[in-house]
């Protein structure tokens, strides 16, 4: 070979410098190794920003009062620096627990103070006994505050009151609610759909509505003149209302069959052939403890209304004047606002120690019951009459006692009378005090027909059109005492809670299911002691509408 090494010494040495080279490059890349940090220097360094930019920072930085007015706690009102929660609330600020001083009620009185002084200054004392004087100021408290001399002292509670106090008091007695202790008393039914749930347990509530469909529909078809509510030749919006919906599936099925009606009706005019050109408005009103969730979550999703869900107790105003053309009330107007202060009462020639329910053996409990009814049912058509617009229809569906028969003698008398014997069992074993058995009550009436015609006649603004006694479809339908107990826990459930706490509950419903199986055939013979009965009302159009 030219120029050659014969020896191959060359070319061993070039083969073994790729081989190294391909072995180089097929070795992994060396892990990095973390970079110290620099050695800290202790010498101070000039801050960035200037003293400019670090005097904003402290002007607008958030303190340990702005901090805690931030934040609120669960479950307790939050106090703010106006009245009924208005101005700039004060959160957790000094609130127990929060180890800050009220700073909010010093200014409070420092506030009182000035406006004290304020007004002597430039109004005189306030001390005028004129009962023709009155007078407006604005104080450095940062509300109107209205002056009332000593002559108006007794209607308003004190000389002078804050004006947000005397109009929040005047809007209540407006709405019929009155203060705060003459609310009525809330008893909602069982929410949720469990199986002790009032949905899953309302059968004999449904049968009393199917019994009154019929009778609905002819009271659309006979009674309700679409003609004078001007709902016949224009497009506009029937509104109906349900007074007492509770949770359950049932007021669904009775908004339904009204709807129907009227559309039946819309249908036979000759001069309005097209009901979808009216729309429907449909309120679900119950007592604020009502279980709404459940309620609107099952919603038909095929409804032909707008719903709309109203809170409250039907024993005041609701609605908006003249706004409703149909109300439905089913198994609500025989529960009482509250119980009668009187048979609670240990000084009281009328205490119900005796019972839990209006018996009749103390001529003073009956009395009482019956007068607490006698108001309630005045008060229910006070506000309808407001609400209702001339021509509107009421129908009420209501448990009743047949005249001239004991209400302790029907069935539900028995009924009651049995869980009552419950409640005094668990008070002889020691698990419930004496005291709570004797101050518990039902709030309950069940009136007879000729009480509900009187006191419906009282009002001079409804009209009687139809009352009579439904044929409820499970009258004759044979109950076990697990039906009845079923039937009855959802609807007492609530009210036993309240008054004797949650721990017994379970208990005192078994010993009850284990008392009526003892007096079932007692109850069977008395189920046609308790009616059903139908109530149709027609609002009056009088000169005044």
């Amino acid at each position: 070979m030219l120029h050659g090494y014969p020896s191959g010494t060359v070319g061993r040495s070039f083969r073994e410098e790729i081989r190294n080279k391909i072995e180089k490059w097929q070795e992994p890349s060396p892990a990095k190794r973390p970079k110290p940090l620099p050695v800290p220097d202790s010498e101070p360094k000039k801050m960035k920003g200037g003293r400019r930019l670090r005097k904003m920072k402290e002007r607008y930085a958030v303190t340990d009062m702005r901090k805690l007015a931030n934040r609120t706690q669960f479950g307790v009102a939050e106090e703010s620096s106006f009245v009924n929660g208005l101005g700039e609330g004060y959160g957790m600020l000094g609130q127990a627990g929060s180890s800050k001083i009220r700073v909010f009620v010093a200014q409070m009185k420092l506030a009182a103070k000035v406006a004290k002084k304020f007004k002597e200054k430039h109004y005189g004392s306030s001390d005028a006994t004129s009962g023709r004087k009155s007078r407006l100021a604005f104080t450095p408290v940062q509300w109107l505050e209205l002056s009332i001399p000593q002559a108006h002292a007794q209607q308003l509670g004190s000389g002078s009151q804050s004006i947000c106090f005397w109009l929040a008091k005047r809007g209540r007695e407006k709405m019929g609610c009155g203060n705060k202790d003459n609310l009525p008393k809330s008893y909602p039914m069982v929410g949720g759909d469990g199986t002790q749930s009032f949905a899953q347990n309302s059968s004999y509530q449904k049968g009393v509505m199917d019994a009154a469909k019929e009778l609905i529909h002819e009271a659309i078809t006979n009674k309700l003149d679409l003609n004078i509510m001007g709902l016949s030749h224009t497009t506009g919006t029937f509104h109906v209302a349900d007074l007492g919906c509770s949770s359950g599936p049932n007021t669904f099925s009775a908004m339904q069959n009204i709807i129907e009606a009227v559309e039946l009706k819309l249908i036979q005019l000759a001069e309005h052939q097209d009901p979808s050109a009216l729309e429907f408005q449909v309120f679900f009103s119950d007592q604020y403890d009502n279980d709404f969730n459940t309620l609107f979550k099952t919603l038909p999703h095929s409804r032909r209304y707008f719903a709309a869900g109203v809170p409250g107790s039907f024993y005041g105003r609701l609605f908006p004047k003249s706004c409703l053309h149909f109300v439905h009330s089913c198994y609500a107007l025989h529960w009482l606002s509250k119980v009668p202060e009187e048979i609670v009462d240990r000084n009281s020639p009328s205490w119900n120690s005796d019972s839990i329910h209006c018996t009749g053996s103390v001529k003073g409990v009956a009395e009482a019951y019956s007068a607490r009814f006698m108001n309630d049912v005045e008060a229910f058509l006070n506000a309808r009459t407001q609400e209702v617009v001339p021509g509107g229809l009421i129908v009420i569906l209501i448990l009743a006692v047949p005249d001239g028969i004991p209400f302790p003698k029907t069935a539900a008398g028995v009924l009651y009378d049995v869980f009552g014997s419950c409640l005094i069992d668990m008070a002889k074993m020691g698990l419930i005090s004496e005291e709570k058995v004797y101050s518990f009550n039902l709030p309950i009436y069940h009136a007879t027909p000729k009480e509900l015609e009187t006191l419906i006649q009282r009002n001079k603004y409804f009209s009687i059109e139809r009352m009579e006694e439904l044929n409820h479809p499970m009258r004759n339908t044979p109950f076990t005492a697990e039906d009845y107990t079923s039937n009855l826990r959802p609807v007492f459930e609530e009210i036993i809670k309240d008054h004797f706490g949650n721990e017994y509950v379970n208990q005192i419903f078994h010993n009850y299911t284990i008392k009526i199986a003892e007096n079932l055939s007692i109850i069977e013979e008395k189920t046609n002691d308790i009616i059903d009965l139908f109530i149709l009302l027609k609002r009056i159009i009088s000169i005044t509408d």
